[in-house]
């Protein structure tokens, strides 16, 4: 636990997190959120590139959610709930302790009384209550992914397909023109075309999105 030259404030801290993780809630609670993190960590990576594909960015939410709904469980909790027993051994029973609930964790601090509950009945029910703030929160936080599709228009490695007029993005830049309908809508078709069509400002494109390019794969003709 301790070690030569160890001063005592070193060894209080030390004390202190051997004691939380020795802790039947913070274990669980760390299985709760790896088995969470997980699945949205690849979504996350998505997000911080540079992309303008928002159809992929929408793609990878809506299975992000469907992998998240289908931990909601019974054999997820169980598996998570067991693997915490075997680390730090069964939980104290808890007749009339406060137990913590999504509101609890976004808060800090408890709400409610749990009262007799079964102790398993009452980490079932906290498990489904998280899993369930994270699905609300993440559908509310996207519900407005849908209308920025025309963001596309700015998707730097299809700007050599947007040359051909059959492949120009009409709808996508419909749909800016919907939403912000102060652009000019020929004008900014026509500064558009120019761009999808221009190899040096398509040259300067890449090289701003790959600094280690030093030119255009291929070039609009």
């Amino acid at each position: 636990m301790t070690e030569p030259g160890w001063d005592k404030e070193t060894i209080a801290q030390s004390a202190s997190l051997k004691q939380k993780l020795e802790d039947f809630d913070f274990t669980f609670l760390l299985g709760v959120f790896q088995s969470i993190f997980g699945l949205t960590e690849p979504l996350f990576q998505v997000l911080q590139s540079k992309t303008a594909d928002i159809k992929k960015c929408q793609d990878r939410i809506m299975s992000t959610l469907s992998a998240l709904k289908a931990t909601r469980t019974d054999e997820t909790f169980s598996r998570i709930y067991d693997d915490t027993v075997k680390a730090v051994g069964d939980p104290v029973p808890r007749r009339k302790r406060r137990r913590c609930g999504w509101d609890d964790l976004e808060q800090g601090f408890n709400q409610h009384q749990e009262g007799d509950e079964e102790t398993v009945v009452s980490f079932r029910r906290l498990y489904f209550q998280i899993v369930d703030g994270v699905v609300l929160h993440m559908t509310q936080r996207f519900a407005d992914m849908e209308h920025l599709h025309f963001f596309r228009i700015l998707e730097h490695r299809s700007f050599t397909s947007f040359c051909n007029p059959d492949a120009f993005p009409s709808s996508e830049l419909a749909l800016l023109i919907n939403t912000y309908p102060f652009f000019d809508e020929q004008k900014l078709r026509n500064e558009l075309h120019t761009l999808y069509n221009n190899s040096f400002l398509l040259r300067m494109t890449y090289r701003a999105h790959s600094p280690r390019s030093t030119s255009c794969s291929s070039s609009c003709s």
